[in-house]
């Protein structure tokens, strides 16, 4: 492996190991940046057919006229987008809410304080029973 995070694969071949490079996730997304600037994504076709899918969805027998159909197909994308942000927010608040009760929780469970040091020892040597055993 160099330091730079190459390892040889084959004679005179490297590979980058993904795990150990921390600028992977830049030169990612400058590709992708990259690609998006000279438009070579293609995300073309697959923005229509979801376009198609919201104006079925509000219009399936193709009665309204085409502007208030998009008009009404955004608005309906609108909602259903409002609606995973909703999900979002309330998964959110619940798992918070867990994690302030578990916190609570470990806070309020103490364990009982252990004995002094040596009390084991001291209580046979006075004569008595010891209570409390080491743990040593």
């Amino acid at each position: 492996m160099s330091p730079f995070g190459l390892e040889r694969v084959a004679p005179g071949t490297f590979a980058m190991d993904a795990t150990k490079d921390p600028l992977r996730r830049m030169r990612a997304r400058r590709a992708a940046l990259i690609l998006h600037s000279k438009g070579l994504t293609n995300t073309g076709p697959a923005r229509a057919a979801l376009a198609t899918r919201w104006e079925r969805d509000v219009d399936p027998d193709l009665i309204l006229d085409p502007a208030e159909r998009a008009r009404r197909a955004g608005f309906a994308r609108h909602a259903f987008y409002e609606g995973l942000a909703i999900k979002s927010a309330e998964a959110r608040r619940s798992r918070s809410a867990r994690k302030v009760k578990a916190a609570a929780g470990a806070r309020t469970k103490t364990a009982a304080p252990s004995p002094a040091p040596g009390a084991a020892i001291r209580e046979v040597i006075n004569g008595a029973v010891p209570t409390a055993l080491p743990h040593d």
